[in-house]
């Protein structure tokens, strides 16, 4: 019998009240998803994910690699710094030439604390808190694109604009960086100023200064700021009501070869609050139009919720581990798949590119490891940490904290050595980080082919009918490698253990 089951999202068995967040921002600010009841599935109701080791409290013995500290001087020294801490406030409040607010002070250290961190971990103020919330609940006002930034340049690297946003209808493409906000650089900037500088109200223009591979000279794009609403599940195009069809074409217009297979194209921009929800309703109405295979497309898919790459992956497997979790300070975790599932006996391809990343590397390296899917395209970005939003002050403001790390089914480690935030670059080759495509499904895209690729695919995402803006990029249609590769793969005779 289905049985519905209900998401922690706020927790992901984590830390209490927190919510585990394993991706990179979406312009602007990032988002808070709430627990939600979900409709009846298959699958039986999930229980807590399994606790490998208990969290490791201020008292817990210390591990292999940490020095024994006795409590009564760290609490002391404790003590000393905070009293350096009052001591630095009270001067600053009472005498600087100016008066400074108290909360500007306090926003102000602790923007300072988590700079010092790494480029995932941040401080939201209240404003923030509210965006954060929208945005993993798929609205939020701004431009429509997704970010990671790049740590050797210091500047936010687009990995794709969202369809039918502003952004992608005023040209912004996969792979631009962003050097220019309203005409002033925003070199050596984090992230999250930067973002303060692109939102603003609905309706009003924002200018971006780009930076285009393959071009010497940054392109100046105005992109006026709306009130975004987008779905996290798209399909192969849509129609002229706006509703997806997530059958590919056949070969002919006639309907297609006799016996030709349905394949079905799944596109997942993120992992937000309901990802799972989207893909269930589309993987059964692929089902019922008898589809035998889909194609999973993960390119450019920067991440989101922990508890959502599991459900995700959950939908396509029924037995072994998704991911597993371990922290410094936070209980060891795993994940495993449960029986049944709207997938079930359907052929599986996943696409991902260089800019797949976190979340979409937990789903794509757990069908790879468990010989659910063949994994095609280029390698992944290589983030394996887990942020915790940890409410503050009440929940009017909060910390996202990077508190863990994963691992996938085969116990490696997803992330990349060396700088975290920035593309692979050819000298990071060595080693085992990130998903590499199945042997022989490795295929780079040169520049030509990802910009007529970017461009048709923003040109096949309006409704059928729609009217095309003037501003439209003249464009050669190009066959997409990864989707061509993909079908080969489903339409051919397969090995039963590697697409049950």
């Amino acid at each position: 019998m289905p049985r519905s089951r209900r998401l922690r999202s706020l927790s992901a068995g984590l830390l209490a009240g927190s919510l585990a967040f394993t991706g990179s921002d979406a312009l602007p600010g990032v988002g808070v998803a709430w627990a939600q009841e979900e409709p009846a599935q298959e699958k039986p109701a999930r229980e807590e994910p399994v606790q490998e080791e208990p969290a490791r409290g201020a008292d817990a013995p210390p591990l292999a690699d940490e020095k024994a500290v006795d409590p009564r001087e760290d609490r002391e020294e404790l003590l000393r710094l905070m009293r350096e801490f009052a001591d630095s406030f009270e001067q600053i409040e009472r005498n600087y030439v100016s008066e400074v607010s108290r909360e500007e002070l306090l926003e102000a250290a602790i923007d300072g604390m988590v700079a010092k961190l790494d480029p995932y971990s941040t401080y939201l103020d209240d404003e923030e808190v509210g965006l954060f919330t929208r945005e993993v609940e798929g609205q939020f006002i701004g431009i429509g694109v997704q970010i990671l930034p790049d740590t050797e340049t210091g500047r936010l690297t687009i990995t794709a604009p969202l369809p039918g946003t502003p952004a992608a209808e005023a040209g912004v493409r996969a792979g631009d960086m962003i050097v220019k906000v309203d005409g002033e650089s925003v070199d050596g900037l984090d992230p999250s100023a930067v973002t303060a500088r692109i939102k603003g109200p609905e309706g009003e223009p924002v200018k971006l200064g780009l930076m285009r591979p393959g071009q010497e000279e940054p392109l100046e794009i105005t992109v006026v700021r709306a009130d975004v609403r987008v779905p996290t599940v798209l399909g192969e195009s849509r129609r002229a009501d706006g509703s997806w069809d997530y059958l590919l074409p056949s070969k002919n217009s006639d309907g297609g070869e006799e016996g030709e297979p349905k394949i079905g194209l799944l596109r997942v921009t993120r992992f937000g609050a309901g990802t799972d929800r989207e893909l269930t309703e589309a993987l059964l109405q692929l089902k019922e139009a008898g589809a035998e295979g889909v194609i999973l497309d993960l390119r450019g898919n920067p991440g989101g919720l922990l508890d959502q790459a599991v459900a995700v992956a959950d939908l396509f497997l029924k037995e072994g581990r998704i991911v597993s979790t371990a922290g410094r300070n936070v209980a060891s975790q795993s994940f495993d798949a449960l029986p049944g599932g709207p997938a079930e006996g359907l052929k599986v391809a996943v696409l991902v590119d260089r800019f797949s990343a976190s979340a979409s590397e937990i789903v794509s390296a757990a069908l790879q490891d468990a010989n659910r899917a063949v994994v095609i395209g280029e390698r992944t970005w290589g983030k394996g940490s887990v942020q915790t939003v940890i409410n503050l002050g009440g929940g009017r403001t909060a910390l996202k904290l990077t508190t863990a790390a994963y691992l996938r089914p085969s116990g490696a480690n997803i992330q990349r050595p060396g700088p975290i935030n920035r593309p692979a670059r050819q000298s990071d080759e060595d080693g085992e980080w990130g998903v590499t495509p199945n042997e022989g499904y490795r295929i780079p895209l040169t520049l030509p082919q990802r910009r007529n690729l970017n461009i048709d695919r923003i040109v096949r995402d309006r409704p059928a009918g729609a009217v095309a803006p003037e501003q439209d990029e003249e464009y050669e249609p190009t066959e997409d490698p990864h989707i061509a590769a993909a079908l080969k793969v489903l339409t051919e005779d397969e090995d039963e253990s590697s697409n049950p």
